[in-house]
């Protein structure tokens, strides 16, 4: 109960949820008005609680390309009003960055070391992160101020995160449902990611909000393959990583 600020977290993907949920259901609902309404208030919302909130405008848009409007230009030709509407939510996002200094609180550090040792260190956690949703053992509370200090332990995971963000490409033109799930694990991930931290390097809370991206990707593929049997499995792979967790 030490650790309440991390709530934010849990809330921030409520409101982001709830945005992306408003955007779907006003395209399959003749009353649009009032779930765009709902998108709007919980955009807003969502950027009071936590700044990675500001990559949904960018995921509901991907959202509208695969599954609504079918191309880009689909989506500026159908629904561009709807999407310049979400983007002013960085509006007050903006100005609650600049009110307060910028920074939380003093959690950011925009030096070349601090940026240099930040993102080298960001491309193992990436991994670490897609690990633990697989096999969420052992959970740790605090990892503590630790960057990576040799450049062979990068250059693995920094091969499979260019493998992966090739394969993102590659499935968005190809495969845009795939696509679509590991574009959003990356974009929300990319604030914390690359905008360097000074107390934290690697943090679970994080995932909170990709891990939905990558469990509907895996679940996804296992039904496609395996059909409703699929669903049995995952029934019980849940109960083992419930007591893993």
């Amino acid at each position: 109960m030490t650790y309440v600020i991390q709530r934010a977290e849990s809330l921030m993907g409520l409101f982001f949820l709830l945005t992306l949920d408003g955007f779907i259901r006003a395209t399959e609902s003749a009353r649009s008005r009032e779930w765009l309404v709902m998108m709007i208030v919980s955009a807003v919302l969502g950027m009071g609680t936590k700044e990675v909130m500001a990559t949904v405008p960018p995921v509901v848009v991907l959202y509208d390309r695969t599954f609504a409007a079918g191309s880009f230009r689909g989506v500026w030709r159908e629904r561009c009003g709807w999407h310049g509407a979400l983007m002013l939510s960085w509006l007050p996002r903006g100005w609650l960055g600049m009110s307060t200094g910028g920074n939380r609180g003093g959690t950011f550090l925009l030096t070349w070391a601090s940026c240099r040792d930040y993102w080298v260190t960001q491309v193992g956690a990436a991994m670490h992160y897609l690990r633990l949703a697989v096999w969420p053992e052992p959970l740790v509370f605090d990892y503590g101020l630790a960057p990576v200090q040799t450049v062979g332990a990068v250059l693995s995971p920094a091969a499979v995160v260019l493998g992966l963000l090739g394969t993102t490409g590659w499935a968005l033109w190809r495969r845009p449902v795939g696509g679509f799930l590991l574009a959003t694990f990356f974009i929300i991930l990319a604030p914390t990611s690359l905008v360097p931290g000074t107390t934290q390097m690697i943090v679970e809370h994080r995932m909170y909000l990709p891990l939905a991206a990558v469990l509907a990707l895996i679940m996804g593929a296992g039904v496609q393959w395996g059909g409703r049997a699929a669903l049995v499995v995952f029934v019980g792979i849940a109960v083992v990583m419930g007591e893993l967790t």
